[in-house]
């Protein structure tokens, strides 16, 4: 197991996930008519994911062991972070640590374990590996290869655009306009999995909202499998557009 990309083993932890944590409940919406009979389904939503993990830690003496807790503490106090499994190596989830570390005597000398539980509030684990396309054609085809739930993509493009020039990227059949301005050294970043829509410098820090200069927020979504993506312009030059698919599993 890692967390926040850390193995367990890098401080001194043996984890052992439970059966069974890798499916989380479904929360059904329904309703109840007065004079019918039954009731109607209004939809339903998959409610957060809880893995339930035991932690082993083996000390070599009193000391050791209490600065191995230590270390396990501050491993798992940093909030939500990445969170991994060995028995799935290619998905991980934003996970928390949401039980207290309330450690017990394990079988042997300076041995301890503790069961706790990791929540995902997201309950859809994103791809290790992603898929990724990188291009400058007018319309390429983005293949997506992982996943079986539509997921959120980020786009990010690289090109010069001024005040009176617009750029349409039509993505997987959601088309988006931009109006400029965008200097050479900035960049348009639309990520609609964390649904944060800015124009970054060429190190990713955050210079401004491009809200204020696309024609629609809403929410870009890219189907198991993949699709096409276009752009168009008025004027204006692009050098290089990414779309990484985010790809996420149910």
């Amino acid at each position: 197991m890692k967390f926040n990309n850390i193995p367990a083993s890098t401080v001194g932890v043996t984890a052992l996930p439970q059966a069974g944590c890798f499916f989380s409940d479904v929360e059904e919406q329904v309703v109840r008519m007065p004079g019918m009979d039954g009731q109607v389904f209004a939809g339903a939503t998959q409610a957060a994911r809880r893995f339930p993990v035991q932690l082993i830690v083996q000390g070599m003496s009193r000391e050791d062991l209490h600065t191995r807790l230590d270390a396990v503490t501050g491993w798992l106090a940093g909030g939500p972070a990445r969170l991994q499994f060995d028995e799935l190596p290619d998905r991980w989830w934003t996970a928390r640590l949401s039980s207290p570390l309330t450690w017990v005597n394990h079988g042997r000398s300076f041995r301890v374990a503790c069961d706790v539980v990791f929540t995902a509030d997201d309950p859809h684990p994103r791809a290790t590996v992603d898929d990724v396309a990188s291009f400058t054609a007018t319309t390429v085809t983005v293949p997506r290869t992982q996943g079986n739930l539509a997921s959120y993509p980020v786009v990010t493009v690289a090109g010069v655009f001024t005040a009176a020039q617009t750029l349409t990227l039509d993505m997987f059949g959601q088309p988006v306009v931009f109006t400029g301005p965008l200097t050479v050294s900035e960049r348009l970043v639309l990520d609609y999995d964390a649904w944060t829509l800015t124009v970054c410098d060429q190190a990713g820090s955050v210079l401004r909202s491009a809200v204020p200069q696309l024609d629609t927020v809403a929410r870009v979504s890219c189907p198991v499998g993949g699709g096409t993506v276009s752009h168009t312009r008025s004027g204006g030059t692009v050098t290089r557009i990414d779309v990484a698919c985010r790809s996420r599993w149910w």
